[in-house]
């Protein structure tokens, strides 16, 4: 996703999925990174001649991580960084990295952000926020009357 996170670069709620490569530095998410990952995961396959890891490829000692998370399944003979590791980014099985109290744990928010298919997928960016049924962007009384109509229909 990201080659270099320096300067001021911060990374939240964010994800990766499929084959990353390279030669140094090769992360899940980040190649180098300097600064701020909140809230993110990786489920890449990743691989690499030095400084690889499953989260991030080289860290440095400025930067900060929270409630991260990479598949240890796919990546099994790494670490969550290349050149080391962080305790807020958790290697975790693909069955937990399924289960959303793996993340709601951790703080995620799986009312308005993240939504998840419970053992069948990795969490997922909502692109409407949760009850907004005629998808314009917000939650109002369109999308109750909306709600409200089917119901009727229904009985």
């Amino acid at each position: 996703m990201v080659g270099r996170n320096f300067c001021y670069g911060k990374i939240t709620d964010s994800y990766t999925i499929g084959t990353i490569s390279g030669v140094s530095s090769v992360g899940g998410l980040v190649g180098d990174n300097n600064n701020v990952v909140v809230k993110c995961y990786s489920d890449a396959q990743v691989s690499g001649d030095y400084h690889i890891g499953g989260l991030v490829g080289g860290k440095s000692w400025d930067d900060s991580y929270t409630s991260c998370f990479w598949d240890a399944n796919v990546n099994p003979d790494m670490n969550g960084f290349g050149n080391g590791s962080h305790p807020n980014v958790i290697g975790k099985t693909t069955a937990e990295m399924q289960t959303e109290t793996t993340f709601t744990g951790a703080g995620w928010d799986f009312v308005e952000v993240w939504n998840i298919g419970e053992n069948q997928t990795y969490p997922f960016l909502r692109v409407y926020p949760a009850g907004d049924i005629n998808h314009d962007g917000i939650v109002n009384f369109k999308d109750v009357s909306i709600l409200c109509e089917h119901w009727l229909e229904g009985e």
